[in-house]
């Protein structure tokens, strides 16, 4: 039997790593299609110059017991607990995240506290909007928080980080990312130390998880993941694969067009982007199902560290063009040389294209000249530098996308033979331990329908 997995990030990896381990029968056959030059997508530790450096921050985060077993399985004691806190730039100044009562008393200037307060209350007290539905973004938060905090932050800075303004954001976007907490339960767990009793992130953002980083960055994982599909003889892994058609027959999948040629299977696994998937299958392509894509700008600085033990900051000041910041050098033991370090700062943007998000150059000027106005380096420090596009990074959530997406779903239903997995491939913001989680339930589902053992 024939199995095709389309893409090698972390979830094609780990429904491949997953299919090997449930069965020993010799017939079966995973074959991963990449096409990239290296797997792993976004969760790589890249090097240059001495540097490792990932795309971002990926910490490893879960409330699942069994996620935690499984990586000190692949990982052993390099899977290291980790203890650190983000920090948000705000107006000029710097606050810790999660926020505790006597920071934000320090960094927040009282009259714009008060003035956030008063738009909430306006809003509670008038009963405004109170029975109208939830439709965009920008609707759930001036609900929770206000029309204040909204237009000082909220707002803001999704639309920088997005690329569109939150009104044309759907409200789940809100509900997935922030909770369904208000203004009234950050007070009180702020200033009066109450906690919500729910256990789920979503409903729970104050509750404290673990949080853990191997030493030489994210890759290590997508490096155990190959490993251990590598030592197995029925594991083939194609890279330089680009998909470009999808073949069916009598209804069911019967094998994938691609720019190397034919590959025939019995069953196919796709984590590469719905709508891509969508257009292989007939539906056209719609706006309502797109994706940001992200710049990532690495520094190599001549320096030991430079934002003080906060491993990232999130900057909602419209001063500077980038919205994260990084320095997994002091989490990450092995990462730079002895004396030195690196940034990992983030330009998002709906397109990847030199007029959307600038040149290399325009690139690195903005961010040097940001980080120097913002007071965390100088230049003559930077020792070094490069840029990493990144199509296709977050599912971007319009209003109307979920109606759009389960349209493109049971359509890919329809097709026998055919599973649609991760991030990409269900239009859905899945973090690792879903990723691997959701692999780890296809490959029973799989294993367990045709009696493989």
């Amino acid at each position: 039997m024939k199995i095709l997995v389309l893409g090698g990030g972390i979830t094609g990896l780990s429904v491949a790593y997953h299919l090997l381990g449930r069965t020993t029968d010799p017939s079966i056959e995973v074959h991963i299609l990449e096409k990239d030059t290296l797997t792993g997508g976004l969760c790589r530790t890249l090097e240059m110059d001495g540097f490792r450096f990932d795309l971002g921050p990926h910490n490893f985060h879960s409330r699942m017991p069994e996620f935690h077993q499984a990586m000190k399985g692949l990982l052993g004691e390099r899977y290291t607990e980790r203890s650190f806190n983000a920090k948000v730039v705000f107006r000029g100044r710097t606050i810790p995240y999660p926020m505790s009562g006597v920071d934000v008393l320090k960094s927040i200037p009282l009259h714009t506290s008060a003035a956030c307060a008063a738009s909430f209350l306006a809003g509670l007290f008038s009963g405004r909007g109170k029975n109208e539905e939830e439709v965009t973004f920008r609707d759930f938060i001036t609900r929770r928080f206000g029309a204040k905090m909204y237009e000082i932050y909220f707002g803001p800075f999704t639309e920088k980080v997005w690329g569109v303004p939150g009104s044309e954001l759907s409200a789940d976007f809100g509900r997935e990312r922030i909770g369904t907490y208000n203004l009234w339960d950050l007070f009180k767990s702020v200033f009066i130390g109450m906690r919500q009793k729910s256990s789920s992130t979503a409903e729970n953002p104050f509750a404290e998880i673990k949080r853990f980083y191997p030493p030489s960055g994210c890759g290590e994982l997508p490096d155990a993941l190959l490993k251990q599909c590598t030592a197995d003889p029925r594991f083939h892994l194609h890279t330089g694969v680009e998909v470009t058609g999808l073949q069916q027959q009598d209804g069911r999948v019967s094998g994938i067009l691609t720019n190397k040629g034919e590959m025939s299977c019995d069953h196919c696994f796709s984590t590469i982007p719905l709508p891509e998937l969508g257009g292989f299958l007939g539906l056209d392509d719609t706006e309502l199902l797109s994706y940001t894509s992200t710049s990532f700008l690495i520094l190599f600085l001549n320096c030991p560290s430079v934002m003080d033990q906060s491993p990232w900051m999130l900057f909602s000041d419209a001063s500077v063009p980038f919205s994260r910041v990084s320095e997994l050098s002091l989490i990450c033991e092995e990462m730079s040389p002895e004396g030195k370090t690196s940034l990992i700062l983030e330009f998002t943007s709906r397109r990847m294209s030199e007029s959307d998000t600038g040149s290399d150059e325009e690139l690195f000027e903005a961010g040097v000249s940001g980080l120097q106005r913002s007071g965390f380096i100088e230049r003559e420090n930077v020792i070094g530098w490069t840029v990493v596009g990144r199509r296709g990074t977050h599912p971007l959530r319009r209003v109307g996308y979920a109606a759009e997406k389960e349209k493109y779903l049971a359509r890919a239903e329809e097709v026998e033979g055919l599973e649609t997995l991760g991030r990409q491939g269900t239009f859905a913001h899945m973090n690792m331990d879903k990723c691997f989680r959701s692999s780890e339930e296809a490959a029973i589902r799989f294993t367990e329908m045709n009696g493989l053992k």
